[in-house]
């Protein structure tokens, strides 16, 4: 693989959406990267980038080098570049380690990504060392199809999953020694097998697998989990301590559900939701985590010119001296779209589009050290070969 620095076309469109000269600005402050691949049957799926110590980035992501293998051939891939976005080194898991879970674990000091058994269909948890991608530790858990991690502030690791045999939803906790703690399953009405495989292996339909922490008078005392449950996919809300269950958030059908969400205070969240196609923003919504309630009930802001049922990405920063919720997504004519919202009041701060000539999928957001955001995404060379894409906003490109 070889970086494509600055693709001129792409670079030009990005700067000229920002009203910046380009002699403005250093180059660790802005920047477009697009990491290409001579091999034109390689597929690349960015999942999570965080930053390093040297103010680098480490990129997570699945790599399918022949489009026409079979299943569980998504490889766990690794990119680290330094603050420009420059690649310093790359590498890619070799079997049985498939199908990675989006989030890089950065706990203890450690830097971890999931992923599944080729054979077994296990869950790993492969430890790898930050300065050269080599692997450290592997340990197995005994859950298999893994679909979401998340670290909690004590480290510990509650984790998603998917029983084929049982057709359940698992929620499972484990210590910072992976040590299980507690496991709660949640009945599937729908057969949603094939859904689950092709989500897995990128053939078919992906869903909004996510997993975060409620607090309550300074303290952790639920996780909520997006996941499937009964016949829809819905927000289920769990006890830390012993993982029962304390409410839920029901999807509508097959054709509604919550695509994003972070806990924000008293109960309320920052939410966006889609509904027969159309997606809806909610900066600031209450969700009583006790009770039973729908998503078809939440009024939300339309968005009309995003992609049908579109993914997104929502975070909490402090951007410019001010509290902001902001949501990135994708619209229909190729461009990445981000929201800012002030978080106190919901009003509408901004609204930034960043330009592309091929199609491009949001994958994560980042809050830079030096005030900016940081884009993780999904691009298609020439309109047609996926690949890892790369954008750095300088604080004063942001758009509000």
């Amino acid at each position: 693989m070889k970086t494509v620095a600055y693709i001129s076309a792409l670079l030009a469109l990005l700067i000229s959406s920002c009203d910046i000269k380009k002699s403005n600005i250093a180059p660790e402050k802005k920047f477009m990267r697009v990491f290409d691949d001579s091999n034109f049957s390689s597929s690349y799926y960015p999942l999570d980038i965080l930053t390093t110590e040297d103010n680098g980035y480490l990129i997570l992501a699945a790599a399918k080098l022949d489009t026409t293998a079979s299943l569980w051939k998504q490889s766990p891939f690794i990119l680290r570049t330094d603050e420009t976005g420059m690649r310093i080194w790359e590498r890619r898991l070799e079997l049985p380690y498939v199908d990675p879970v989006p989030g890089i674990m950065a706990n203890s000091n450690r830097f971890s990504l999931v992923c599944m058994d080729n054979t077994t269909q296990q869950t790993h948890i492969v430890t790898f060392d930050p300065l050269n991608g080599n692997i450290t530790d592997d340990q197995s858990l005994d859950v298999k199809y893994p679909l979401s991690v998340y670290v909690t502030e004590n480290n510990d690791i509650v984790l998603l999953s998917f029983d084929v045999i049982t057709r359940k939803s698992i929620i499972s906790k484990f210590n910072d020694n992976l040590t299980l703690q507690w496991q709660t399953q949640l009945d599937i009405i729908d057969d949603i097998r094939n859904h689950i495989i092709e989500h897995l292996n990128k053939t078919g339909e992906t869903f909004p697998f996510f997993i975060g922490e409620v607090k309550e008078n300074g303290l952790v005392t639920t996780y909520f989990v997006n996941c499937f449950v009964n016949y829809t996919l819905s927000m289920v809300f769990t006890d830390v301590v012993n993982g029962s269950i304390k409410g839920l958030l029901n999807g509508y059908q097959d054709q509604g559900a919550v695509s994003s969400a972070i806990f924000l205070s008293n109960n309320n969240f920052a939410l966006s939701k889609y509904s027969f196609g159309d997606n809806y923003l909610l900066p600031n919504t209450y969700v009583d985590i006790r009770e039973i309630s729908s998503v078809k009930d939440m009024n939300g802001n339309f968005i009309p010119e995003l992609n049908p049922d579109a993914k997104f990405i929502v975070r909490r920063y402090f951007l410019k001296g001010r509290d902001v919720i902001v949501y990135a997504s994708d619209t229909k004519d190729n461009q990445l779209a981000i929201y800012y919202y002030e978080a106190e009041t919901n009003f509408l701060l901004g609204t930034k589009y960043l330009f592309d000539t091929n199609p491009i999928e949001i994958s994560s957001i980042l809050n830079t050290p030096d005030g900016g955001l940081l884009l993780l995404a999904r691009t298609f060379v020439v309109g047609r070969f996926p690949r890892i894409a790369l954008i750095k906003l300088a604080p004063d490109q942001l758009g509000f």
